[in-house]
């Protein structure tokens, strides 16, 4: 009887020890798995923060080339603006100080001259302020993608969710009204002035000596 006993306190002591022992590699692989899933939730993290770093940084070298651009636009325009003045000051001065037989002669010339340069410099303008207002478009855009990447930089670093409340108003969009009107008057106010010397040039007068005109 009292083998048969100590036989059932051993049997029962080996249970207690083997679950112990099973208890124990559980919560070890359980603290493993634990451990293993947070490691990969700070890589994801980091990688994360990474790439909205980065992304960031391209925007932002994307927006000084656009800007670069349009300073390049704005410079063409004026130029085109500038020889184009003088070009019709020329024009208009060679037929002030010119006899009056030359400018009966020379009158559709100067006439064909003017509004080739008209044509030219208005078209010329015009491509230029239609490529800077694709830049301004596109730097917009890339502000609105830079300001939710960094609103999302700012929800990851603070654990946050979303950014709903974050966005703030894009300043280039301003920025695009503002050229827009400003270009509008500039090509209302060119087209006038090309309008004004093509019509002078028609009403040069000639003599009625002077086969032309």
């Amino acid at each position: 009887m009292a083998t048969a006993t100590a036989e059932s306190e051993i049997a029962t002591a080996t249970a207690e020890s083997e679950i112990a022992t099973a208890t124990t590699e559980s919560e070890i692989a359980t603290a493993t798995a634990e451990s293993k899933i947070a490691t990969a939730t700070a890589e994801a993290k980091i990688a994360t923060q990474e790439f909205l770093e980065k992304s960031m940084d391209r925007l932002t070298e994307d927006n000084k080339s656009l800007q670069e651009l349009i300073s390049n636009r704005i410079s063409r325009t004026q130029e085109f603006m500038n020889l184009y003045f003088v070009f019709q000051g020329i024009v208009f001065s060679s037929v002030l100080t010119s006899s009056e037989t030359i400018r009966c002669k020379l009158k559709w010339t100067f006439y064909a001259l003017s509004l080739l340069a008209s044509i030219y410099n208005f078209l010329a303008v015009l491509v230029n302020i239609r490529m800077s207002g694709n830049y301004y478009e596109s730097m917009a855009d890339n502000w609105d993608l830079l300001d939710k990447r960094r609103g999302q930089l700012d929800n990851l670093r603070m654990q946050r969710r979303n950014n709903a409340d974050q966005q703030r108003p894009n300043p280039y969009r301003f920025r695009i009204h503002q050229r827009n009107a400003i270009c509008a008057v500039t090509l209302l106010l060119l087209l006038i002035f090309s309008v004004a010397m093509v019509y002078g040039f028609t009403q040069i007068h000639c003599c009625h000596r002077c086969s032309y005109g």
